[in-house]
């Protein structure tokens, strides 16, 4: 019976081992997990998921957010940004990734009515170690920088 037990845990251990090597996601399905569960959150108004994302050095075309994250945060539950993003595959190289796509970002914010595509917006991601199944290590792609074009050349949203 002993013998028994034992087996069948080893056999349980062996599935579950090769089931998590075997459904783990490629880089580019978890760069595109992060991007998606960002905009479906700050569409929902919801900061905490998309703050998840991004790194404590976040930067908006060369300025760090890390100081502030509170206001990146009344941003998003108070605007509700809706952010489509265009075609894109990620260029994965080591722990970094980069992604060039259109944005259309349409929000509104006190005074502040933005509704436009921003060409070619460069998100630069990286590897951070994560979990998988709520205990088992795996990996996560976090948002680092973000580069718009020129946003003072954008009608509306000068600065």
């Amino acid at each position: 019976m002993k013998k028994w037990i034992i087996a069948s845990v080893i056999v349980a251990l062996t599935g579950l081992t090769v089931l998590f090597i075997v459904t783990a996601p490629s880089e580019e399905q978890l760069i595109r997990e992060a991007l998606d569960e960002s905009i479906e959150a700050s569409r929902e108004g919801k900061p905490n998921p998309v703050l998840d994302n991004l790194t404590r050095t976040f930067t908006w075309n060369g300025q760090t957010v890390s100081v502030d994250r509170n206001e990146v945060a009344k941003y998003i539950r108070m605007g509700h940004p809706d952010i489509t993003l265009g075609e894109f595959k990620p260029e994965v190289s080591g722990d970094e990734a980069v992604v060039v796509t259109d944005v259309h970002l349409k929000m509104e914010f006190q005074t502040l009515k933005f509704d436009q595509t921003l060409p070619k917006v460069e998100i630069r991601l990286h590897r951070e170690p994560g979990t998988r199944w709520l205990v088992l290590p795996g990996e996560r792609w976090k948002i680092y920088e973000v580069t718009a074009p020129d946003l003072a050349s954008i009608p509306g949203l000068g600065y």
